[in-house]
């Protein structure tokens, strides 16, 4: 079940790179970020990470640290790593790696901070990274954290 997950998250970072199914400078995207409904929710975020849409950053990070659906969450920080950096997003996408109780929003930060790392920042991310290749972790963010330390490797 849990691999369903991760590929579900996988396919939701994929979508990311897909063109958006309406412009994500709309203010009903924007204000799609606030409804009660978690798919909806989604739907926007994935919007605003395919267009790259920095202006819902703070909106995205909020929605990442506080939201109580892992897929929000989720997809909030795969959105962030499409959207690229800022100080604010990296701290944040360390701290949420670093802590998130979510296997998935773990991962799905984890692929941002790679998407993210830089000569600057590699020892940061590095790190947290290396935190997450633990026994005690999900096998499938052992993994990953595991590949991604043998990319940044070479």
């Amino acid at each position: 079940m849990k691999q369903i997950r991760y590929i579900s998250t996988a396919v939701a970072i994929l979508f990311l790179a897909a063109a958006p199914l309406w412009s994500a400078e709309s203010d009903d995207v924007m204000a799609q970020l606030d409804s009660a409904d978690p798919a909806v929710q989604v739907r926007a975020i994935r919007s605003i990470g395919a267009s790259k849409t920095s202006a819902a950053s703070s909106k995205l990070l909020d929605l990442m640290e506080n939201s109580s659906n892992t897929e929000v969450q989720a997809s909030a920080a795969a959105a962030l790593g499409a959207i690229g950096e800022s100080e604010n997003v990296l701290e944040a996408l360390i701290r949420v790696a670093g802590k998130a109780e979510s296997s998935r929003v773990r991962y799905a930060s984890m692929l941002a901070l790679a998407n993210l790392r830089s000569d600057e920042n590699a020892e940061q991310v590095d790190a947290v990274i290396g935190a997450n290749t633990g026994d005690g972790m999900d096998a499938l963010v052992r993994d990953l954290a595991q590949k991604l330390q043998t990319r940044f490797a070479k």
